[in-house]
């Protein structure tokens, strides 16, 4: 009893600081100078929480799992001992440290609690939701106002860059076809309304994708559904709600950036779905290959890429080849391979009987992160990644692969973890944090500058935090 207790405070806890996460993408405090930065501190305050929490419950991992997870952190702590900016190394390992305490508290919140599952999965359709109404709402102030701006990167709103609300949808579309099925389904008072606005959601998403013309996306897209028809086609409805929507919200698309732009005698300024081109990224991918051939075994650092300046990113825009430059190549096969066992063991329970739609809906969207990390900073931006750990987190209670029993040095380093992560995470809060601010408010020249990394001046010599 007292055990479901402390369990049913946390969840309830965790679901609050998830919905005040996420609503660091609805608006833009006066503090800010980007989204990029006020979701950075959303992150981290949610990583404290889940890491302070993390102190009094253990998660149970198999051998192999644990194995791992200790390996990358490990390396990855030595890493940052020896990187030429300690401190910053130390702020990114602690912030990877934290998303594996946020999975594993959405684990231990989510395990034989189908009403905590609904409660997560509702406030990221809450999130798609607001953000379709401020496309339409910006969408119909271009029409009416008189100004008929139809600029793609002015019409979405919540993110700093339309690249990161391309990885959000890479996460939420997936889930929003699920939703939509659940909901149509069930008989309680509004449920087929609700199925309804969850289904604008899901058109209004396609639309901005459409709209924001990120290939990334349609990669993942592909990717991830040409999975589902190839090892569980039993869940085609998945398939054919995402192709009713696609194909609507390209007419749609058609009618408000083509038709209704014509008809007011203006030219929309949109990006292209079908451009070609790495856009610079073989020149920071060449950089980062540098980086690890000369620093091959711990790496140059987490979050060590942005220390040297270049002219295009502060981080390579390919998961791999970030930590193999920053963390090293023994602590990139402990992730490479942690990553591969957790979607293999996925696939496997995904494939039993035993199985559900949610189940292939989380496989779907954590495999579209991995392969949009391939091409993208999946990995760096604060409201993606979190929310990636969230869904990790719901599958890690979802698919059992033997769990092995905890023993007393297993807590013991769990617990010291989760106390490390803890104490850094308040240092950025009660000290990197104020600096920032005045940072801010006393550089005007930086005010300007976006190259996002940990802040929205990404690179390590030009932010100037200690």
């Amino acid at each position: 009893m007292k055990q479901l207790s402390l369990k049913k405070i946390i969840s309830c806890a965790l679901i609050s600081f998830c919905l005040a996460f996420t609503s660091s993408s609805f608006f833009l405090l006066p503090i800010f100078q980007h989204w990029h930065d006020q979701q950075r501190i959303a992150q981290i305050v949610l990583s404290a929480v889940c890491a302070f929490v993390s102190i009094f419950i253990t998660v149970s991992l198999p051998k192999l799992a644990k194995a791992l997870v200790f390996a990358a952190f490990f390396l990855g702590g030595l890493s940052a001992a020896f990187a030429a900016h300690p401190v910053w190394a130390l702020y990114e390992w602690a912030t990877y440290l934290g998303l594996f305490f946020v999975a594993a508290i959405v684990c231990y919140s989510s395990v034989s609690s189908v009403k905590f599952n609904a409660l997560v999965l509702a406030v990221l359709a809450f999130a798609t939701v607001v953000n379709s109404l401020q496309f339409i709402t910006v969408y119909l102030a271009a029409v009416f106002s008189g100004l008929h701006n139809f600029n793609a990167a002015m019409l979405y709103s919540g993110f700093s860059n339309p690249r990161f609300l391309n990885q959000f949808q890479a996460l939420s579309l997936p889930v929003l076809g699920y939703l939509f099925f659940e909901y149509y389904r069930q008989h309680f008072p509004y449920a087929k309304a609700l199925a309804g606005v969850i289904f604008i959601s899901l058109l209004t998403q396609w639309v901005i994708a459409f709209t924001l013309g990120g290939r990334g996306l349609w990669l993942a897209l592909t990717v991830s559904n040409l999975m589902l028809i190839g090892f569980f086609p039993r869940y085609w409805r998945l398939l054919v709600v995402q192709l009713i929507a696609g194909l609507l919200a390209w007419l749609l698309y058609y009618l408000m950036f083509t038709v209704i732009p014509d008809y007011l005698g203006v030219t929309p300024n949109m990006w292209d779905n079908l451009r070609s081109g790495l856009s610079s990224r073989e020149i920071i991918w060449q950089l980062a290959w540098d980086m690890f051939k000369a620093h091959p075994w711990l790496g140059a650092g987490p979050m060590h890429f942005s220390a040297s300046i270049n002219a295009i990113a502060a981080h390579p825009h390919q998961i791999i080849l970030q930590w193999l430059a920053e963390w090293g190549l023994l602590a990139t096969a402990a992730a490479i391979s942690l990553a591969g066992w957790g979607m293999l063991s996925g696939l496997k329970y995904i494939r039993q009987a035993k199985s559900t739609a949610l189940d292939a809906v989380l496989w779907m969207s954590i495999l579209n992160a991995l392969v949009l990390a391939q091409v993208d900073g999946v990995f760096v931006m604060p409201y993606t990644v979190t929310w990636l750990a969230i869904l990790i987190g719901l599958a890690w209670a979802r698919w059992p692969s033997h769990s092995d029993t905890e023993n007393r040095s297993t807590k013991i380093i769990f617990k010291l973890a989760a106390v490390i992560a803890f104490a850094v995470f308040l240092h950025i809060l009660f000290v990197a944090v104020p600096n920032y601010f005045q940072m801010n408010s006393n550089t005007t020249e930086q005010q300007n500058d976006f190259a996002p990394r940990f802040w929205a001046q990404g690179f390590i010599p030009h932010a100037s935090l200690k």
